[in-house]
């Protein structure tokens, strides 16, 4: 947790990566934009107080949300309270850009602790609104609004389950940043231990 002053730092710092990423943009050449786990993990402690409306963007069981880059891997974790059980759960996930068009993301463990949650599981743990992973009315339901986030392009897989996230899932390579609705796609990324590079290249608004 941030106390007062780290909180309103890590809010300056998140406003001012923003606005970076977005002055970028209206250049209209590619740039190179560079992640560490630190700061963000600081940006996500901030957020609920700096935007109430990023509560709700997780499922109701989930919070304190952390994420860490690794080799090749970011392993996102939260807390998670459901009927009378609570745990932290963490979910390994590889990202690679897969072509111009899409980028393929693929969950390589999932796990309560230390232990691996096997699929069969997360199937009856997790729902997709959209009715594509079916499950008991108890489980996380996973919602799809990105209200006021950088937006991704259409899926090049449907529907969306747990097997097909393991399998590795495309989603489109270009996503929308809200200010100014400018759209961009990512050229690379690369993943080490603490950082996550991206290579953006903006786009014109026909493509």
């Amino acid at each position: 947790m941030l106390d007062g002053e780290e909180s309103h730092r890590a809010e300056r710092d998140g406003v001012a990566a923003a606005d970076s990423f977005g002055d970028q943009l209206v250049l209209g050449h590619p740039f190179e934009f560079v992640l560490n786990d630190r700061s963000v993990n600081e940006w996500l402690a901030a957020l609920p107080r700096a935007w109430p409306e990023w509560n709700e963007l997780l499922p109701r069981e989930c919070a304190q949300p952390v994420v860490r880059f690794e080799q090749d891997l970011i392993r996102i974790g939260v807390r998670i309270q459901s009927n009378r059980w609570e745990s932290i759960v963490s979910a390994g996930t590889a990202v690679q850009i897969a072509d111009a068009d899409s980028v393929m993301i693929a969950l390589r463990d999932v796990k309560s602790g230390a232990m691996p949650i096997p699929a069969a599981i997360l199937r009856r743990m997790v729902r997709f609104e959209d009715g594509n992973e079916h499950s008991n009315p108890s489980g996380t339901s996973v919602r799809g609004s990105t209200n006021g986030m950088a937006r991704p392009g259409a899926s090049s897989d449907s529907p969306l389950t747990i097997d097909r996230l393991f399998e590795g899932y495309r989603v489109g390579n270009r996503f929308v940043w809200p200010n100014g609705e400018r759209p961009f796609r990512i050229a690379s990324l690369t993943l080490t231990s603490g950082e996550l590079r991206l290579r953006i290249e903006p786009l014109g608004t026909g493509r």
